[in-house]
């Protein structure tokens, strides 16, 4: 009889023969156990080593099919649920979240009853150090999962942007000194999180972005097409507007309004100008607009300051909401009087040349509309003969800045509707257009630019 011991000591077995005697023998048998021993301690450390590789084979799978799933989507909850699932998976925690900041989501693996509130804290905690938390025991105590071990929190960080946007978090159930592996494996899947989280985040910002810009390019052709596209062909009148926006949309308009019936009927344009830029004063320029409009078409014989006063009691609350206001002039030509009735409601430069006189500006009358909710413009007549011109232009033109930061200014207007006087209207618009677009230069655009010329044939 031999014995079967593995290399600690430890007793295997034993080898027992029969029908032999002597030393020889013996010696055989002793040699033939310790063969079975070494035989038995090698298959253990085979079937180890099967068992290491096929959880290698495990975790490089995972990673390969975290990182083949975040390449083929770009979609961000279906990324952060994918990752919780396989860094469960490869680091076999309990529970699993995510907390990302821009846009604001909380994944969890299922079970976890943690609050919200509270995986946001321990985001917080781990923005503000900047580093990784590994909590446990009395830290825990007051969670849901404080018998889970221990709690380890990675930042998230997007290396272009040097910002912390995110954290994963990972429960373990297992002593703090077996956690080396884990955390070290954590961090990696962490780190390649972050890049596809980064690539993700940028493709969501370039949709934004194109969406954004059909959405204001349809703005600008809406706005664009509330715009006369002609103008319209009135006894004694020469007539024609344009509109240059510093943006895609903005909050100049102008607009021809001619009644139908009795060819006595005066024909009524206004010009305004909606303060601010962009969208929001596009918004409320479709709203001034269309409210002149529909109180210039109801009232047959209504006057200029009685369109203003309807405009400002209708749109008064409107522009209060938002803090802002529309300088608006309504200006009314009457053919048989041959004359120009205007209301000026803050709007400026009005300028009027009438022949063989020097150019001078028309002050306003009263405030713009969404100033004060009293009504205090006046109707002012003005005779409008032969090559007599009015222009009504916007703000944008004479307080356009060359790179020497000098503003346009009224005075190089009015020199400019002097030279351009024995022009058509059409020809006296666009060359004060190009004129302030020289004065300017290279540089951007500040502000809408608007101008709509009247000359009497």
């Amino acid at each position: 009889m031999a014995p079967i011991i593995d290399d600690t000591g430890d007793w295997l077995g034993e080898l027992r023969v029969s029908g032999v005697q002597g030393d020889a023998a013996l010696a055989r048998l002793q040699a033939d156990a310790a063969l079975l021993a070494s035989l038995t301690i090698l298959e253990g450390e085979v079937e180890n080593l099967a068992d290491a590789l096929a959880e290698t084979e495990d975790q490089l799978l995972a990673l390969y099919e975290l990182n083949k799933s975040n390449a083929d989507q770009l979609d961000i909850d279906r990324l952060l649920h994918r990752l919780v699932e396989q860094a469960m998976r490869l680091v076999k925690a309990d529970a699993a979240f995510v907390v990302l900041t821009a846009p604001a989501k909380v994944i969890c693996s299922p079970g976890l009853t943690v609050p919200e509130p509270c995986l946001i804290a321990l985001f917080e905690r781990v923005r503000q150090a900047g580093s990784e938390l590994l909590l446990s025991g009395a830290e825990l105590s007051s969670s849901p999962w404080h018998d889970k071990g221990n709690l380890f929190v990675v930042p998230l960080l997007l290396r272009e942007r040097r910002e912390i946007v995110a954290a994963f978090g990972l429960w373990l159930n297992r002593p703090a000194s077996d956690l080396s592996p884990d955390l070290k494996l954590a961090r990696s899947i962490t780190e390649q999180a972050g890049v596809q989280l980064e690539i993700a985040l940028s493709h969501a910002q370039l949709v934004a972005q194109a969406r954004l810009h059909t959405e204001i390019e349809l703005a600008r052709r809406v706005q664009l097409g509330l715009l006369p596209q002609r103008s319209p062909l009135i006894a004694g009148l020469d007539i024609y507007g344009a509109l240059r926006s510093a943006l895609q949309v903005g909050g100049d308009f102008f607009d021809y309004i001619v009644p139908g019936g009795a060819a006595s009927q005066p024909f009524t344009f206004v010009v305004g100008d909606v303060s601010g830029k962009g969208l929001p004063a596009a918004l409320l320029m479709a709203m001034t607009r269309i409210d002149l409009r529909s109180s210039t078409l109801c009232h047959s014989s209504i006057t200029p300051a009685a369109i203003l006063a309807q405009a400002n009691e209708h749109l008064y609350d409107d522009f209060t909401k938002v803090g802002m206001m529309a300088t608006v002039c309504v200006c009314q030509y009457d053919p048989e009087k041959g004359q120009l009735t205007i209301a000026n409601a803050g709007h400026s430069p009005v300028i009027l040349r009438s022949a063989g006189q020097a150019a001078c500006l028309l002050d306003a009358d009263g405030p713009p509309i969404g100033v004060l909710p009293l009504s205090l413009w006046q109707d002012k007549s003005i005779p409008f003969q032969s090559g007599d011109v009015l222009v009504v232009a916007t703000d944008g033109l004479n307080e356009e800045r060359n790179q020497r930061g000098e503003l346009f200014g009224i005075d190089r207007l009015l020199d400019q509707v002097d030279l351009l006087s024995t022009a058509s209207s059409k020809e006296i618009a666009e060359g004060l257009l190009a004129a302030v677009a020289q004065f300017n230069g290279d540089d951007v655009q500040d502000d809408d630019q608007t101008a709509v010329v009247l000359k009497a044939c």
